[in-house]
């Protein structure tokens, strides 16, 4: 398992990251072409995914030169310093961004659900994610004292990261619950049939993937919790790495689940079918103007020739 973790973290974090990246792309391409101006949400996103890429390109780099997915047996003294620095950096990356993909997804939610005044459901709910955001900041930036004990092995250790690593993991996860539920409650109250109240349900149900990554990242934090890795080797090399890899799947799923619901105004108003219809449209479409266009040429060249040709000398004369 420890030979293939590192091809695991780069594989799974760079495809994701990929995803993620061209997800926000698609998001600003659909506001241009709606006319829809940006908003917070819009650059809220930007922002978590600017964390996102961070934190995957320091997970890469633990490969390289971090030790990440290798025996802790044959590490030097350096590398556990390296190792320790990563781990720093991803901590405030994972937070940082998971917490601004929240207050996107819930400006979002203003955005659309609100008619002038903010609800009080998302008011409460930015409230709680702010929160969150700023006492794990704090609690990652005064884990360790003095300061120099986040990239130093310092004995013995003033932080139980076990329980830390399973609270933020833990209260993550029922924000994302809390604010998956937070559309019906607004939905149901559209008028509108029912079969388009569980189309839109669906729709911005899909963040629901994002939660599978946060409950994988739950999973090792809590067998970190009940001593199941008891062994520096099991710790390091394994435990906590799970976790990093999982922190930027977690990361860029999360990114791509928040632009999904942005994507409505590519489908609106076309029927199962509609858009195969369409390409067909417009590759024929193509296809006319190109005829006309070389039909077009081609009469316009036979002009030109026409127009180039010599007159003959017995017209001439005569």
């Amino acid at each position: 398992m420890a030979l293939s973790l590192p091809r695991a973290i780069i594989a799974t974090n760079t495809i994701l990251l990929t995803l993620a990246i061209c997800s926000v792309i698609l998001r600003y391409v659909v506001r241009k072409q709606s006319l829809v101006p940006l908003g917070p949400d819009d650059y809220l996103v930007a922002v978590a995914l600017l964390f996102s890429v961070l934190l995957v390109v320091t997970n890469i780099t633990g490969v390289f030169v971090g030790g990440f997915g290798t025996l802790v047996s044959i590490w030097a003294a350096e590398d556990f310093a390296k190792f320790l620095k990563c781990w720093l950096i991803i901590q405030f990356c994972y937070i940082l961004s998971v917490a601004f993909v929240k207050l996107s997804v819930l400006c979002f939610y203003r955005r659309i659900f609100s008619a002038g005044r903010t609800p009080l459901v998302l008011k409460v709910m930015l409230c709680l994610t702010s929160a969150w955001l700023v006492s794990f900041l704090i609690a990652t930036f005064a884990q360790e004292r003095p300061l120099r004990c986040n990239w130093t092995i310092c004995l013995p250790s003033t932080t139980n990261f076990p329980v830390m690593y399973l609270v933020c993991s833990l209260t993550d996860m029922l924000l994302d619950i809390a604010i998956l539920c937070i559309p019906p409650v607004f939905i149901r109250k559209l008028n509108m049939s029912r079969a388009r109240k569980i189309a839109l349900v669906c729709i911005f149900s899909l963040g629901i993937f994002c939660t599978v990554a946060s409950t994988a990242r739950l999973v090792y934090a809590i067998g970190y919790v009940i001593g199941k890795y008891t062994t520096l080797e099991a710790d390091l090399g394994s435990a906590k790495v799970h976790v990093f890899m999982w922190s930027g799947i977690e990361a860029c799923a999360s990114v791509i689940c928040a632009n999904l619901p942005c994507y409505a105004p590519l489908l609106k108003s076309r029927p199962p079918g509609s858009i195969k219809t369409r390409f067909r449209e417009r590759f024929s479409l193509r296809v006319r103007l190109d005829s006309r266009t070389a039909i077009s040429l081609e009469e316009s060249g036979a002009a030109t020739r026409d127009i180039q040709e010599p007159i003959p000398t017995q017209n001439l004369a005569g």
